[in-house]
């Protein structure tokens, strides 16, 4: 019997893909916006421990975000996007 599979992504506002993933050093998130603002990015791992924390100002339209993912181990990890009430998490993974 399969199994039903869940998936870890939840967006209320803004859609948000980050690639490569998996990931080893870097990884772009891309995301889109109706309007300039200061948008909170955040690395955590599994137990909710915060691994990275990043602020971004973010331009109306198409914006692409690189972070270094340099001495972070190995592992599953959700990425968060936030400006407000609007936000996003996506799983990543870091190889």
């Amino acid at each position: 019997t399969l199994a039903a599979r869940t998936t870890e992504d939840f967006t209320t506002g803004i859609p948000l893909t980050i690639y490569p993933n998996p990931a080893n050093n870097v990884v772009t998130l891309n995301f889109s916006t109706m309007e300039e603002g200061v948008y909170s990015i955040k690395l955590v791992d599994m137990f909710g421990r915060g691994v990275k924390s990043e602020i971004y100002s973010a331009a109306q339209g198409d914006n692409n975000y690189i972070m270094n993912l340099e001495g972070v181990a190995k592992g599953i990890y959700l990425v968060t996007l936030q400006n407000g009430d609007m936000l996003s998490k996506v799983k990543l993974i870091v190889e």
